[in-house]
């Protein structure tokens, strides 16, 4: 008799978040939910990675070069979900990727919903209440919003009922009359606190809040009684739940500190304009959670990460019954589910309150929060709100357990269980979920055929790694990451939760021209050889292969792009289901190429048609050696300074080539003799004396060029 009614119960939560969902499971195998935004397409992209590093590449899934490509990049700071990842394996191998995506969305709120209502028996829910409880919990509005939004790992919340439960049945909560259980449960907590942090960040510091208020409270009640021991023995309960947990996640959190350390970029842990402004756009208005129908507001509509949903009218009114009506143990132990909520809630308004979509000013303590090292990573207070759902569906839950203590026989319970799951249902399941049907035309099929070997780890020579540069990016980097998953050829660009620096699309001959539709890029500059005459041999050394161009209907610069193509490809390219596809060709690679690289002013020219380009005080040269082409170079310099003799230095790989006097226009030359081994070098051009901003003119400037010609001797 208990496995049939357990079997119910999933029964009637799957047929619910079915409901829930819908229409997504008539069409589980091509098409995904998506109402906003694009972030489903790397959370996807999750899928497949992980189970390509992991399976296919035996590779740690936390570096990859399939996007970014060549340089590549690291994602132990990107939303990986690793776990829901590593799960979807099996069914990616029986169903496909998109097939796989969605039936872990489904068993990620199944989960849910069973880890809630666990957490209500634990704290002494019957059936009915806890039914309740999970269906609040698992179809709130916030995960709601991640659905809606494809993003995958907001939507992997099991953890926290889960962890919540395992801890209050380890440790015990003395205001609610439960003793403690053994260390076992203490154990599973810890795990699920680490599975918190492999879904996202954000759920592990939502449950540490929750363990700082639920281990106040209980010191308190221990406290009442002056039983020390019993204080004791809860520091040590929690200490051996955050002990097991820091273990399991320090090769993680030794692997994101060497990170930072060693790239020195800006992946979103430090403060900034830009983040503050993030910040601001994902905190919560607090009038907004008492509007009503939250599951019908159009999330297209709303303010930045799905911000401003209702808390639900059908919780409120359950937690002021059960303030109203609940007396003694039951009573006393919605405290701890009080506070944690309260503490939630201020963090999820941010660092300034907003009302009524207006920013007052007013700090907060969210912003001495961001003043903490590595604070501001946390860009979207209003992630809080998801476990604050949580801390409000119990006091909700037990407000129905209230209100069916006092109702007789057992058919009269279960109908008020039915109404208050049916108000649950007009306020949080809204309009049929909006879908989008992922394209992998079948140019992406066919590369999948042949796999290119540098998705982990890069092959020498790189011509072999034939990537993809998907046209425009602004538009197709973030579907492209999809179609990199399809096609298992690596792309240029990408698009995950941290930015990195990506120099190789910025400068690379070719490449960079492309990106930016800048056919003046192609024209004369002041290199010889030039940019036109090197960038087919660039995008070839560097494997670039395929450059796939999307339809340019509502593409501002469509006319500039369609000119570089025609001067890199004079063969229009193959057309394939709306696509249009060029081929670079391979290219003789017997000599070096170089390129401009960071603190070069944009080219110059007057009326007589001489050029020259000014540089910081610092500028960086890229010289490129295929295998065939190392040996001896000059690289011969038309330089002058901007004011005054000056002494340029010039550097190779770190080591200084010589130090050369430099005089005003006209300057003079300078021959720079170069050997070259095969591969990448850094040249730096720099002046000794400091740059100057000259009288009308807000450049800083030290060094002016009118060629850099690269021969070989």
């Amino acid at each position: 008799m208990i496995a049939v009614r357990r079997l119910l119960i999933v029964a009637a939560y799957l047929v619910l978040i079915l409901a829930f969902t819908w229409p997504l499971p008539a069409a589980l195998g091509d098409h995904l939910v998506l109402a906003r935004g694009s972030d489903v397409w790397p959370h996807i992209w999750n899928f497949a990675w992980v189970r390509t590093a992991l399976v296919d590449l035996h590779h740690s899934p936390y570096f990859t070069h399939s996007i970014f490509y060549p340089t590549g990049v690291p994602l132990v700071y990107h939303a990986l979900n690793i776990f829901t990842a590593t799960v979807s394996i099996p069914l990616q191998a029986l169903f496909g990727l998109v097939a796989a995506f969605n039936l872990m969305l489904l068993a990620n709120l199944l989960a849910a919903a069973l880890a809630a209502y666990w957490l209500g028996r634990v704290l002494g829910l019957d059936r009915l209440p806890a039914f309740l409880l999970g269906l609040l919990f698992a179809c709130s509005p916030p995960v709601s919003a991640a659905v809606s939004q494809g993003q995958a790992e907001l939507a992997s919340v099991f953890w926290m009922p889960l962890y919540a439960g395992l801890l209050v049945r380890g440790g015990g909560l003395r205001l609610r009359g439960l003793p403690p259980g053994g260390w076992p449960y203490l154990a599973g907590a810890a795990l699920a606190l680490v599975g918190s942090a492999l879904a996202i960040w954000y759920w592990f510091v939502s449950l540490l809040v929750f363990t700082a208020v639920y281990g106040l409270v209980e010191l308190w009640a221990a406290s009442r009684t002056g039983d020390r021991r019993a204080m004791g023995a809860l520091v040590g309960r929690l200490a051996l739940v955050g002990g097991i947990a820091l273990v399991l996640l320090s090769p993680l959190l030794v692997l994101m500190v060497r990170e930072q350390l060693r790239s020195g970029a800006d992946v979103g842990i430090a403060r900034s304009g830009t983040s503050d402004a993030v910040v601001l756009n994902g905190s919560q208005d607090p009038l907004a959670w008492f509007r009503p129908l939250p599951g019908h507001i159009d999330i297209a509509q709303e303010f930045l990460n799905g911000a401003n949903l209702g808390l639900g009218w059908t919780v409120l009114v359950l937690i002021v019954v059960a303030v109203l009506l609940l007396r003694g143990p039951q009573r006393r132990g919605l405290v701890p589910w009080g506070l944690a909520a309260l503490a939630l809630a201020v963090l999820a308004l941010g660092p300034n309150l907003v009302l009524n979509g207006q920013p007052t000013g007013i700090p907060l303590p969210y912003a001495a929060i961001l003043q903490l090292p590595g604070a501001a990573a946390m860009r979207v207070p209003l992630r809080f709100a998801t476990l604050l759902a949580l801390c409000l569906a119990v006091p909700a839950a037990f407000g129905l357990a209230a209100i069916l203590d006092r109702v007789r026989p057992a058919a009269g319970q279960l109908a008020v269980t039915a109404l208050a799951v049916a108000l649950v249902v007009v306020e949080f399941f809204g309009p049929p979920r909006v879908l989008i049907q992922p394209e992998a035309q079948p140019f992406f099929q066919q590369l999948a055929a042949h796999p290119s070997p540098c998705l982990g780890d890069l092959r020498e020579p790189l011509v072999q790694c034939d990537a993809v540069l998907e046209l425009p990016q602004a538009t197709w980097i973030p579907p492209g990451m999809y179609h990199q998953a399809i096609s298992r050829h690596p792309m240029v660009g990408g698009y995950i939760s941290r930015h990195y620096p990506y120099d190789f699309a910025v400068n690379t001959p070719g490449v960079a021209q492309l990106i930016e539709a800048d056919p003046a890029g192609l024209g004369a500059d002041i290199l010889t050889p030039s940019v036109h005459d090197t960038a087919l041999q660039a995008m070839d050394y560097y494997g670039v292969r395929y450059v796939v161009v999307h339809p340019l209907d509502d593409y501002r610069p469509a006319a500039d792009l369609q000119q570089i193509l025609r001067i890199l490809f004079p063969t229009p390219g193959a057309g394939d289901d709306g696509l249009t596809v060029y081929t670079v060709p391979h290219v003789a690679q017997d000599r070096a190429f170089f390129y401009l690289g960071e603190n070069w002013h944009a080219m110059e020219q007057n009326a007589e048609g001489l050029r020259w380009r000014w540089t910081d005080q610092s500028a960086a040269v890229h010289i490129v050696t295929p295998e065939a082409a190392a040996g001896a170079y000059t690289l011969a310099l038309d330089v002058y300074s901007v004011s005054g003799p000056r002494t340029l230095v010039a550097t190779l790989d770190g080591q200084e080539l010589g130090r050369y006097p430099v005089t005003p226009a006209p300057g003079g030359k300078v021959d720079l003799a170069l050997t070259l081994a095969p591969g990448e070098h850094l040249l730096t051009l720099a002046s000794v004396e400091p740059a100057i901003e000259p009288p009308g003119d807000k450049r800083r400037l030290s060094l002016g060029y009118h060629a850099l010609t690269l021969t070989r001797r």
